[in-house]
């Protein structure tokens, strides 16, 4: 199996990357020009190629000479409290049909996107793939306006199309201007986090999971939509205060004192008995995870302590690491 990767680098696309590395399986990984791979990742089966989306000609050239049976579509914008009205969305909708054009004009067999919970109406109660959508930001419907119009693509083609809907992700490697990473490094600083009243109802689940179920996905004959969530209902004062207490800091969150934001749906639960049907299990808990992310945010900020020393002592540094 070779399976064609958009966004590698991202948050959740390193994880894919590792999983499909672990599976012995053959990666084509597109970055844009000019951006180096992760390093982690320079594996035997894993080829880093160059190319922007908006390069048609290029994407032919490499998916006619890579012949993916899977490609899986990942890059978007993800800038922390832009992307939800950001006309970037408008662009990136564009480049994505491109994509799926040209895989399917070079017989690729199967393409997995990856769409979003705002695509949804918000309600109060599970969420299913069926459930009413009506999104509320320009990101929510470019990513339902690709499902829509990549399926009608893919079905002039005549190859699958799958699309996995991700809820609230967490975990190592997120942006550091995103809740979790937020709180739990203002935490560390020994400061005070100001939270909303954190009233939202959400359900969060570690990357780790999201990136094993798109690994499913992609290796799946089901077409159609898949909800990637945990099912697990909590609220963002569950989460922060969970964070709080692994820390010993759970004084230092104070609730109230910001509004929240007005992107930000009251409710968001999703149900996954489609996805737990390609054999998928949830392997971290919200504790769990949240632990795992905690000691990783640890190790990288003194990963960087040892950085900033190693630049100004190099005798220090060689110490350190002795």
């Amino acid at each position: 199996m070779k399976v064609l990767v958009t966004g590698g680098r991202g948050f959740i696309g390193r994880y894919i990357l590792r999983q499909l590395h672990a599976l012995g399986i053959e990666v084509i990984a597109i970055r844009r020009p000019g951006v180096s791979g992760n390093q982690e990742y320079n594996a035997s089966n894993i080829k880093w190629l160059d190319c922007s989306l908006e390069d048609v000609d290029t994407l032919r050239l490499i998916f006619a000479q890579t012949r993916p049976d899977v490609c899986l579509h990942l890059a978007w914008i993800t800038k922390s409290g832009e992307y939800p009205s950001s006309l970037d969305n408008i662009n990136l909708l564009n480049s994505s049909l491109a994509l799926i054009r040209v895989a399917g004009e070079k017989g690729c067999a199967r393409f997995v996107g990856v769409g979003t919970c705002a695509e949804y109406e918000q309600t109060v109660g599970p969420l299913h793939e069926k459930s009413r959508t009506h999104p509320h930001t320009l990101y929510g419907a470019s990513k339902l306006a690709l499902r829509y119009m990549g399926e009608n693509l893919a079905e002039q083609y005549g190859i699958q199309f799958a699309w996995g809907r991700v809820f609230y992700v967490y975990g190592p490697h997120e942006n550091r201007k995103r809740v979790v990473p937020a709180v739990i490094n203002t935490l560390l600083d020994g400061e005070v986090f100001q939270a909303s009243s954190g009233e939202q109802i959400r359900d969060y689940m570690h990357v780790q999971d999201v990136a094993s179920a798109f690994v499913k996905i992609c290796m799946s004959q089901e077409e159609g939509v898949f909800n990637v969530c945990s099912a697990e209902l909590s609220t963002l004062r569950q989460l922060l205060v969970t964070i709080g207490e692994l820390l010993q800091g759970s004084d230092s969150i104070r609730f109230g004192a910001n509004k929240k934001s007005a992107f930000d749906p009251p409710y968001i639960l999703g149900e996954n008995t489609r996805l737990r049907s390609l054999g998928w299990e949830q392997q971290l808990s919200l504790e769990e995870g949240l632990d795992q992310t905690i000691q990783w945010w640890r190790d990288e900020r003194q990963l960087g302590t040892l950085s900033q020393e190693c630049h100004r002592d190099n005798s220090q540094c060689k110490k350190k690491y002795a």
